[in-house]
């Protein structure tokens, strides 16, 4: 009887590493910033890794469009390795220093970085 729980136990431990496997996202090969006036590429490792690190400040919620006032400030294209996706996110910086993302992502719709990162980001992609 316990050799079958021993089993049991085995393919449940494969079965969620696979899966988990599976369902992970992508990594993000390259960033290409568009301003509006110009456009160029983030694509070091370092830089990436740094960027990418800002993205985990998104503090996400409401999933509705807002209706925005003017156009953005910028869009941010994070090219995917291992397929020929890319996520195109819409930035508005605001004058409290704070900024709103739209995501083309399912699950992320409108984030928000507060008034330390999104002043950080901006300074970054804008300067």
């Amino acid at each position: 009887m316990r050799l079958k729980w021993t089993w049991i136990a085995l393919i449940v431990v494969v079965v969620l590493f696979a899966v988990t496997t599976m369902s992970s996202d992508e990594e993000v090969e390259e960033m290409i910033v568009d301003t509006g006036e110009e456009q160029y590429t983030i694509s070091g490792e370092d830089s990436l890794e740094r960027f990418l690190g800002y993205w985990g400040e998104i503090e996400w919620g409401d999933h509705t469009m807002p209706n925005m006032e003017r156009t953005q400030d910028v869009t941010v294209t994070h090219v995917l390795s291992d397929s020929e996706e890319e996520l195109d996110y819409v930035i508005w910086f605001h004058d409290d220093g704070s900024a709103t993302i739209v995501s083309p992502k399912a699950g992320e719709g409108i984030g928000e970085w507060d008034e330390e990162f999104g002043m950080l980001v901006e300074t970054e992609l804008l300067d």
